[in-house]
């Protein structure tokens, strides 16, 4: 299992995001700030997912899909502190 932080770039204020919001929680990720969530996922692949939610987010937006390790740190997010640590568990380093 792996956890990754998936974050995106709005450039257009107008455009619908309802499509990337739903697809991201069918996938069970979990919002973290208000564009950047956690995403557990089993298979390891940052580019699949990166490829899953392009379809869901405008030509002109920019979006990142990276792996988490253990060593972080926050503040206010928008989990608590005991649902951050239990994200954490999915870490493999």
């Amino acid at each position: 299992m792996a956890l990754y932080l998936i974050s995106y770039d709005i450039a257009e204020k107008n455009y619908d995001y309802q499509s990337l919001w739903t697809r991201l929680a069918a996938m069970k990720a979990t919002r973290v700030l208000y564009s950047e969530w956690l995403f557990p996922d089993a298979t390891g692949r940052a580019v699949a997912i990166a490829a899953d939610l392009t379809a869901h987010i405008d030509k002109g937006d920019s979006l990142v899909v990276q792996e988490v390790g253990r060593d972080a740190a926050w503040v206010k997010l928008q989990i608590s502190d005991d649902a951050m640590h239990i994200l954490l568990r999915f870490c493999r380093f």
